[in-house]
């Protein structure tokens, strides 16, 4: 059965599809630098950031079950990282937790993470649940840390099919505040675009949903940016 895809644009944010194309010069691209990370077991990056000339780099390590890793490298790129850190997150009540990490921004008072955790209370799929995941860490993190804070959405607590895909922060009158876009299944056959704000301590301050909640209707949001501030 064929389903309808639903996008939805505000000031804020931008929801969609993101596609890679190719660009075609005169002359060939020239391969500056390339650096490999190894780090133990398989890796898979997923974002990459620039501030106060470092590089952040985020993705997924598989390890054991799922966790996020990150590494920072001082620009011009050095062969090795500055620093690198990793953090599972492991849930008291689950006891599987499968994670994945899509976006990373930067502030001067802390590093925001979003993706999204897949638990599961027994071995029985039924009782499996995604939420979305919204972690702040320092941005000193070295080595296995814990987040000075982290958030799992329940939007729809019935469904339990929730995922954040990216996230920025901006100030607003002197504080710092966090969006964070994804999805979250309404019910039966949906997945409704959503767009989420927090404060510097992880209180939802508000959250909007950006489309349709009707069977067959899919909507995601994939890109969050401010304008005009």
């Amino acid at each position: 059965m064929k389903r309808n895809f639903w996008f939805s644009y505000i000031a804020l944010v931008v929801i969609g599809l993101v596609f890679t194309g190719l660009a075609f010069a005169d002359t060939e691209l020239a391969e500056k630098k390339t650096i490999f990370y190894e780090g133990p077991g398989n890796q898979s990056a997923e974002a990459v950031k620039l501030a106060e000339e470092h590089l952040y780099a985020i993705g997924v390590a598989t390890r054991s079950g799922s966790e996020l890793f990150g590494v920072v490298y001082k620009l011009p790129l050095e062969n090795v990282p500055n620093a690198r850190f990793s953090w599972k997150d492991d849930q008291k009540s689950a006891v599987k937790v499968t994670s994945v990490f899509s976006d990373l921004t930067i502030t001067d008072e802390g590093l925001y993470v979003v993706g999204s955790s897949l638990s599961a209370m027994s071995g029985k799929k039924k009782s499996e649940y995604r939420s979305g995941v919204l972690a702040k860490f320092p941005l000193n993190a070295a080595g296995a840390v814990t987040p000075l804070w982290i958030v799992h959405t329940d939007f729809y607590p019935q469904e339990k099919d929730e995922v954040f895909r990216a996230v920025t922060t901006v100030k607003e009158q002197n504080s710092i505040v966090v969006y964070a876009t994804g999805y979250a299944a309404a019910g039966h056959d949906n997945l409704t675009a959503i767009l989420a704000k927090y404060d510097s301590k992880g209180q939802l301050m508000w959250s909007k949903i950006l489309s349709s909640e009707n069977k067959m209707n899919n909507s995601a949001g994939t890109s969050v940016l401010i304008l005009n501030n």
